[in-house]
């Protein structure tokens, strides 16, 4: 039983080594969640009108327009900060923008969650069908984007340090950069059409 104990600790410590960076960002985003939470609770009274304006949930009609529109909007934010992020990382002076980015996002997250749960049962049940299987898309994309981009801005930044060869092992590692932001990209999109089918699924019982 030690034993087990030991080896459970030492592979816990090797996966919190190795993941330290998602780690990182996964607790900004988690106490920008609590922070959103907070400030609802503060300032909720005075920002229910624009809230309830900006996150009103409301039926998609049939045809190929609504449906668009719909998913652009699912997909604008985090591509957005994808995009932040893919330039972000390419500055090796970044890093305080790149911590900022989980922190705000889970701040909007809570502010959201929040409001749906002031509003009763059919806000929780917004949240839980509707809001939570998009958004953790949304939130594993944007954690590991900031991990990477927080490596590309440290690798860069590691490249004007003196005495450090400057080519180096550069170009291999930017198009592993593309790539890995191409996949980040790919998932965003793909939480934002779940976002849309889930609306689609569900609003005959939830809307």
């Amino acid at each position: 039983m030690f034993r087990t104990s030991r080896f459970s600790l030492k592979n816990c410590k090797r996966f919190v080594e190795s993941h330290r960076r998602l780690l990182l960002f996964l607790s900004l985003l988690l106490l920008g969640f609590l922070i959103g939470c907070r400030l609802f609770g503060i300032f909720g009274a005075a920002q229910d009108t624009f809230l309830g304006t900006v996150l009103t949930v409301t039926r998609l009609e049939k045809g190929i327009k609504p449906l668009a529109g719909a998913l652009y909007s699912a997909c604008f934010l985090p591509v957005l900060l994808l995009l932040f992020l893919f330039f972000c990382g390419l500055s090796a002076c970044s890093l305080p923008l790149i911590l900022a980015v989980p922190l705000f996002f889970g701040m909007g997250a809570g502010m959201s969650a929040a409001y749906y749960y002031s509003t009763g049962i059919k806000g929780v049940l917004l949240v839980a069908v509707l809001l939570v299987p998009p958004l953790f898309c949304k939130a594993a994309g944007l954690l590991m984007a900031c991990a990477e981009s927080m490596r590309m801005s440290l690798l860069l930044c590691g490249q004007l340090l003196p005495r450090r060869n400057a080519c180096g092992g550069m170009p291999r590692d930017f198009k592993l950069y593309l790539l890995r932001f191409a996949v980040f990209l790919t998932i965003a999109l793909g939480a934002g059409i779940l976002d849309v089918l889930l609306r689609l699924l569900c609003q005959a019982w939830l809307l």
